[in-house]
């Protein structure tokens, strides 16, 4: 169960990293507000840091817990702030609130388990 968590938990952070590299720079172009922007910057920047947080823990390196959490904090954002910025005046806020609330939880909570693992995984045993 440990080393199917672990697995799991790179594939999470590589899968994440390679679609936030592939579709971040993509998406810059057509932004129209500032807050779509930011989800731009973010998708690309959690590429990023979920390509370093996988290669760290794929090593089992402590500084892979850090990593992971600046990855888990860029895609809660991304997923949270994303419903606000490409929706319409024609979605209500309350749909808008919802949507991204949701978001944020889910991404939250699949966030932590990452962290967890990497937390769990480069963890010194004592001698």
């Amino acid at each position: 169960m440990r080393k199917a968590a672990w697995v799991l938990a790179l594939a999470i952070l590589f899968f994440t990293g390679v679609a936030g590299l592939l579709a971040g720079p993509n998406e810059f172009q057509g932004m129209r507000t500032p807050l779509q922007f930011t989800v731009a910057i973010g998708v690309t920047l959690y590429g990023i840091a979920g390509l370093v947080a996988g290669v760290g823990l794929a090593l089992k390196r402590a500084w892979s817990i850090l990593a992971t959490t600046i990855w888990g904090a860029l895609v809660t954002y991304v997923a949270t702030v994303a419903s606000f910025a490409f929706t319409g005046p024609e979605v209500p806020v309350s749909a808008r609130a919802a949507a991204g609330a949701g978001a944020c939880v889910a991404s939250a909570i699949i966030a932590l388990l990452v962290v967890w693992v990497a937390r769990r995984e480069t963890r010194r045993l004592p001698t």
